[in-house]
């Protein structure tokens, strides 16, 4: 079998240990898990939970945990993953369509606990978090950590947690563009300079400093739009002091200029050296230059 369905598991969950030949235990997570119930046979790409009876072949973990591309993991010739989905049944028959079961379809991952997990980590591993950023923060916006890479939490305007997204990498939720820390702007000083980042990275550091700030959730690939299809700019007209500073992404200077997509407060870039990235140095932030009309 050609399906690295190790790889597969091991990079998306926690508390990965493998037991002899093709087994391996690890946290659940499809529940706020501490006893690594979920049993896993990486050579079929099947898996198990002793404790909630979550059970999923290779592909329906992959769409489980927001694989880009799980497809690439069915393994049978009639174009589905399927066979027994107890990794220590002993058998794994290829089937021709999804194995039918009287039970629902297994409910998506419960996001909050996943951040406790996530974040858990992270204070394990306090070494990788930048000095730059406020640990309050760790709590407060639930920032985490997962197979060496930062994990944010995506909040809606209640502040409930509608994504979990591994920085650079694909979301589990709600895998819209969004605006990362919306859900603050209802505390914002509408007199105050708003800040728009490029990234979560980013924003979380002029947050650290009591900057008020918002960032795309995709980077600087898209602008946030809202459930009619329509750029969510709107929201931004209300900050008055007729300025919005723009931090070092060109891209999306396009869109805000080029485009016309916002005719209100006039656009500042911060001029801040490229080379110097915010969540690397301290002197971008203590001694920020004066600001550029572009």
């Amino acid at each position: 079998m050609d399906k690295d369905f190790h790889s597969l598991y091991k990079d998306n969950l926690q508390g990965w240990k493998e037991t002899g030949g093709v087994q391996a235990v690890a946290l659940c997570h499809n529940h706020d898990d501490t006893n690594q119930s979920l049993s896993i046979n990486f050579e079929d790409g099947l898996c198990f939970c002793f404790a909630c009876d979550y059970k999923a072949n290779g592909y329906q973990f992959a769409k489980d945990v927001g694989h880009p591309n799980p497809k690439e993991y069915i393994v049978d010739t009639n174009g589905y993953g399927g066979g027994s989905l107890d990794p220590h049944s002993g058998t794994s028959s290829s089937v021709a369509s999804p194995p039918k079961t009287s039970k629902p379809p297994t409910p998506p991952p419960n996001l909050e606990k996943l951040m406790v997990q996530y974040k858990a980590n992270l204070r394990n591993n306090m070494d990788v978090f930048p000095k730059i950023w406020n640990p309050d923060l760790i709590d407060e916006l639930g920032i985490g950590f997962l197979n060496i890479k930062f994990q944010f939490a995506h909040h809606d305007m209640n502040g409930d947690i509608i994504t979990v997204r591994e920085h650079k990498g694909v979301p589990v939720g709600d895998k819209k563009c969004k605006w990362y820390l919306k859900h603050t702007i209802v505390n914002h000083d509408h007199d105050k300079p708003l800040y728009i980042c490029e990234g979560e990275k980013d924003a979380i550091v002029l947050y650290s400093h009591n900057y008020q700030v918002v960032c795309g959730t995709t980077g600087a690939i898209s602008i946030p739009k809202d459930e009619n299809g329509i750029y969510d700019l709107e929201w931004i007209q209300y900050y008055n002091n007729s300025m919005l500073h723009y931090y070092c992404c060109d891209n999306w200077l396009y869109f805000f200029q080029v485009k016309q997509l916002y005719t209100g407060p006039h656009i500042h870039m911060l001029d801040i050296p490229q080379e110097g990235a915010t969540t690397d140095s301290h002197i971008h932030l203590i001694t920020l230059p004066p600001n550029r009309q572009c």
